[in-house]
């Protein structure tokens, strides 16, 4: 077996130690020792393997309380209510990781002499392990969260142990829903009928606030952007983090930061550079004070341009454009002849805009891609529902490190915050067969908090 460097430092000091000892005190020579009490390397292995099992009896409590993670009273009763009356429990942990249930459990044994183990802790120092169960610590608690295999005998021993000591004496498995389906079905046989099985339920709320706002400092890449959750989230509005899987949770424990959202694609690099400074023709309010009348036709340009002058709207204004969120209007329409560079200003405004807002989240949507999506709003009718399946579409939320954390802050950001932007591009190349959809988009788009 390799070992860590580390243990290999240590079993090195040790046994150098021990030569070190016999040189200095003893009269045989190391080819004749026939006895345990004076081989080297014997006693080496046994010295590491106390020193190891010492610490490793304090390594996962020190883990999680590295952590502060802190539950809030009303969180740790219901765990005690699930667990104090039993023996033997095994808890399903909300998740691929058992961090957020060992935390708890391990506040809630605070007054309790406990250890936490993995399971492959226990197989490799089994002998150490039962005796200070024995002789020192009363609860056992065990986490199994891969596929290490596991001897026929040593639940069996476990279950043994149970029956054999006082009612102090009691083990709590923690396991990952996913996964382990051959331990735990050899673990229900071995302390059958003993077992009990409880699932522990997980709330972002019941947290304390001061845990709360540890993970909402922890940091996101944010449509490439490296920001802080809080600056995504409000802070009267944690509650809504309860749909925050413990998986996407467990990734900001270890301080990776899930990817949410597609990067805002970078502007194209012309060889003599386009420049995007000249003046644009813009009606403010657009689309704010009152209906769209006119429809596109044919000429999907001359439509939109007849649409903002049946607005009402009595001012135009010159707009030099910076960034999207620059100005009263909620609505920017950009109209040029085709090959101009209105995809490219686009993509320049939103670059510009993720510079001095981070935290928007930018929905860029070619709609001569969704003619599907179109297809089945002109069939079954435009509501929000079908609009929103449109956005989510087009903000290619997927279920990767994040898990579903992207969806999540999707849906709370464009119901909550409404710390969105949206663009549409391509408008003048659709289909006429669709002018009306892609109109019903704008206005259901106007009634939401979007920016």
């Amino acid at each position: 077996m390799t070992e860590p460097k580390s243990q290999l430092d240590l079993a090195y000091m040790c046994y150098a130690d021990f030569i070190k000892d016999w040189w200095q005190h003893k009269n045989i020579f190391l080819k004749d020792t026939n006895s345990k009490e004076n081989d080297p390397l014997q006693k080496t292995n046994e010295k590491v393997r106390t020193i190891l099992v010492a610490k490793l009896l304090d390594q996962r409590e020190s883990e999680l309380d590295h952590l502060s993670i802190k539950y809030k009273q009303s969180a740790i009763t219901d765990m005690k209510q699930l667990i104090e009356p039993h023996k033997a429990v095994l808890i399903f942990a909300p998740g691929r990781s058992t961090t957020l249930t060992a935390a708890k459990i391990h506040q809630m044994l605070s007054d309790t002499k406990h250890i936490i183990l993995n399971l492959q802790q226990l197989i490799r120092y089994k002998t150490e392990v039962m005796l200070a169960w024995k002789c020192v610590f009363d609860v056992l608690v065990l986490e199994s969260y891969s596929s290490a295999e596991v001897s026929r005998d040593l639940f069996q021993e476990l279950s043994g142990f149970l029956n054999d000591n006082d009612a102090e004496k009691k083990i709590i498995f923690i396991s990952n829903i996913v996964g382990n389906i051959g331990k735990i079905h050899e673990l229900r046989c071995k302390f059958h009928p003993n077992l009990t099985v409880r699932y522990d339920d997980y709330k972002f709320t019941g947290l304390i606030s001061e845990s709360q706002m540890l993970f909402l400092e922890k940091k996101v890449y944010y449509q490439g952007d490296e920001v802080k959750l809080s600056s995504v989230v409000k802070d009267d509005d944690v509650g809504k983090l309860n749909s925050l899987d413990c998986d996407s949770i467990s990734l900001l424990l270890e301080n990776k930061k899930p990817l949410i959202g597609i990067c805002t694609e970078d502007t194209i690099k012309y060889y003599v550079d386009r420049t995007l400074q000249h003046s644009k023709r813009a009606k403010t309010h657009f689309a704010a004070q009152g209906e769209i009348k006119s429809a596109l036709n044919r000429d999907i340009l001359q439509g939109m341009r007849n649409a903002e002058e049946n607005l009402g709207s009595e001012t135009a204004t010159v707009w030099k454009p910076s960034t999207l969120l620059e100005g009263d209007s909620r609505v920017i329409l950009v109209t040029d002849e085709p090959g101009m560079g209105k995809s490219t200003l686009l993509t320049y405004l939103a670059r510009e805009t993720r510079k001095i807002h981070p935290d928007i989240w930018i929905v860029r949507v070619n709609i001569n891609s969704y003619t599907r999506k179109l297809h089945k709003l002109k069939a079954n009718g435009c509501d929000e529902e079908g609009v929103i399946k449109l956005l989510t579409e087009a903000a290619q939320l997927k279920e990767t490190d994040s898990i579903v954390l992207d969806g999540l802050l999707f849906n709370y950001t464009y119901n909550s915050t409404g710390n969105m932007a949206v663009l549409i591009d391509g408008v003048d190349e659709v289909s006429p067969h669709y002018t009306e959809e892609v109109m019903q988009v704008l206005k259901i788009l106007l009634k939401t908090k979007i920016k």
